[in-house]
């Protein structure tokens, strides 16, 4: 999984998760297709490259940062 930045992120910014070609894909939030574009949290893709035939990624964190307030 290639993230097209920065896997921090602030409140209500997403970044984009690539995962290599393949046949298919089954992200873990359920997304079908070779990009996703997710807020914080934990996501896995399952590659289909063939009948019967799938491999699971390592998971990849995207984490939401916290605003600082200033005084």
């Amino acid at each position: 999984i290639s993230p097209n930045g920065s896997t921090h992120v602030y409140p209500g910014q997403t970044v984009t998760l690539t995962s290599t070609a393949a046949g298919g894909y089954l992200w873990s939030n359920g997304e079908q297709t070779q990009s996703i574009n997710v807020g914080a949290g934990t996501y896995t893709v399952r590659v289909y490259s063939g009948a019967n035939c799938s491999s699971i990624s390592d998971p990849i964190v995207v984490t939401e940062m916290t605003v600082g307030i200033s005084s």
